[in-house]
């Protein structure tokens, strides 16, 4: 089985890159949406991690990047998708996840930041930073992208145009 992997930003791609190499599989990351590179990458590999680079671009950038790269991730013949999101909720989630239900003409995701080895959990619906509400933390002043919002739904909701629930 083919798998592909999208990643917002480079130390997401090569995170996530090494939890697959970890468990066996070749991986290959590709920092520039590219249809020719992608298709040559998933030849010999078992995954390969698309970074698009959209962690700080706008709503609708973001929207139209991330969907661009589910589309080669179809022409390149990838068999099962993952959308990795930053376990402290920084970037443009609920365009992306937009971007990735529209390309793929899914109704449903699952969405799951916790990250409990760094200290990110989610209970009752809100994220939380070393048992920390995540707004309440550093990365609400985050100069590019603040998280202003622990809750979830409301969270994801910001920017989706589909129904969140918890």
């Amino acid at each position: 089985m083919k798998y592909g992997i999208l990643a917002d930003d480079f130390t997401g791609a090569g995170d996530v890159g090494l939890q697959f190499r970890r468990s066996g599989f070749k991986v290959t990351i590709i920092t520039k949406l590219d249809v020719s590179l992608a298709v040559k990458a998933v030849k010999g590999a078992g995954a390969i991690v698309l970074d698009t680079e959209t962690r700080n671009a706008s709503g609708g950038e973001a929207y139209k990047t991330v969907r661009r790269a589910v589309e080669i991730m179809k022409e390149s013949r990838v068999e099962l998708a993952y959308k990795k999101i930053d376990s402290t909720l920084r970037g443009n989630i609920g365009s992306e996840l937009d971007a990735v239900l529209d390309a793929t003409i899914k109704k449903l995701s699952l969405v799951a930041p916790a990250l409990p080895e760094a200290q990110r959990a989610t209970v009752g619906g809100y994220h939380l930073v070393r048992w920390t509400p995540i707004e309440q933390t550093e990365f609400a002043k985050d100069p590019l992208k603040p998280v202003k919002e622990s809750n979830l739904v409301k969270l994801i909701s910001l920017e989706s145009k589909r129904v969140v629930a918890h």
